[in-house]
């Protein structure tokens, strides 16, 4: 069994539909790509981890993805699934306790934390993130930050997964695969992970999948203000949080803003620290690396250096219009552009709009990952 954890933003999603939409050719191949992996985990991450040993046997959705691999009479099976990452040692050992009777292999993929850092922050602002960009970077360099309070360092912390599995299955059943640096092949992250999995590459025939669209700077600050301003005003969490998704997924589709959070000085010597401190931990630990540690440079690379400001007036004014556009398409609320003279302007029509959609329920209108209307997907 190979239980591909994450961490987040380290390529999951393309390696996720690279299996997904790869299944019958791979189980042809002898791997078994384990259905309901969502319901699957949502059920095992539900409730308190204490509660986990009064659980009965084979129960619910885990359960179920638990029997189905053991019942493949192929030579492995696998699940991915990024939320594995966060789960602390109890869970680690229900895992372990249903899997007792096959060869359970953990597989972990890294990035360049200068990569990761931004995305982290941009998923964070479609996920009523309320923190700008300059905000977000302080408080993951503040030594006083506690990780389980910043989505970057709670889920980036590497040597913790590493320990924690290697402790219990022995350094060769955990597996680090290095994410490619930029530039480098889509498909050279799939071929890594697919040495892992024992299984030729060019198996998997089918290699236009999608990944999470990237949100460029200025409409995820955008969005961390019309949080601030939705949160103020009382809006629901849920939908809120759904349109937000929908808004940042419209934007990229449409590139209209494609630009990436500048990375200062500082941010620069702290994500080049981070890599290092990652790299100690996999050499100290003697598990399985697939990759180069190259891909984790530990010297800043200075030529990247801008200063840490937020996008200036116009560009957050061009993504308050694209927004409002986007949500025109959910509900009828007025107008699908709009000119103000102020971003405080723009930001209280687009939480406008937000609270126009909800009021006429246009996030019933979405899928279950708020990133498209129903009956376009």
């Amino acid at each position: 069994m190979y239980l591909h954890i994450g961490a987040m933003k380290t390529g999951t999603s393309f390696l996720q539909g690279m299996l997904t939409y790869n299944a019958e050719p791979l189980k042809e191949a002898g791997l078994y790509v384990v259905p309901g992996r969502g319901p699957a985990v949502a059920d095992l991450v539900a409730g308190r981890a204490e509660d986990l040993a009064k659980r009965e046997p084979g129960s619910g959705a885990w359960g179920e993805l638990v029997e189905a691999a053991h019942a493949f009479d192929g030579r492995a099976s696998v699940l991915s699934h990024e939320f594995l990452s966060l789960q602390g040692p109890l869970r680690a050992d229900k895992i372990m306790k249903d899997f007792a009777d096959l060869d359970l292999h953990v597989v972990i993929t890294v990035r360049d934390a200068t990569g990761v850092l931004p995305a982290q922050w941009q998923t964070a602002a479609r996920n009523r993130g309320s923190q700008t960009w300059p905000e977000y970077v302080a408080t993951a360099r503040d030594p006083d930050t506690k990780p389980r309070s910043h989505t970057f360092l709670l889920s980036q912390r590497i040597g913790t997964l590493v320990r924690m599995w290697r402790n219990r299955l022995g350094p060769e059943h955990v597996h680090v695969v290095t994410v490619p640096g930029a530039g480098a092949p889509r498909e050279a992250l799939w071929e890594r992970f697919a040495s892992v999995l024992e299984v030729d590459p060019t198996t998997a025939t089918e290699t236009q999948v999608e990944s999470n669209p990237s949100t460029g700077y200025a409409t995820a600050h955008l969005l961390c203000l019309v949080h601030a301003e939705a949160d103020r005003r009382g809006l629901p969490d849920y939908e809120t949080q759904r349109l937000a998704g929908f808004v940042a997924a419209q934007a990229a589709v449409r590139g209209d803003d494609d630009t990436r959070p500048p990375l200062d000085r500082a941010t620069l010597k702290f994500t080049a620290g981070w890599n290092r401190e990652v790299i100690r931990v996999l050499r100290r630990s003697r598990v399985d690396v697939v990759g180069d540690e190259d891909d984790l440079p530990v010297r800043p690379d200075l030529a990247q250096e801008r200063p840490l400001l937020p996008p200036d007036d116009e560009r957050l004014v061009r993504a308050a219009q694209g927004a409002l556009g986007s949500l025109t398409a959910l509900a009828e609320h007025g107008q699908a552009s709009g000119s103000w003279s102020s971003v405080e302007q723009a930001v209280g029509a687009v939480t406008d709009a937000v609270a126009a959609v909800i009021a006429a329920d246009g996030p019933a209108r979405l899928n279950r990952r708020g990133t498209a209307p129903l009956e376009d997907t």
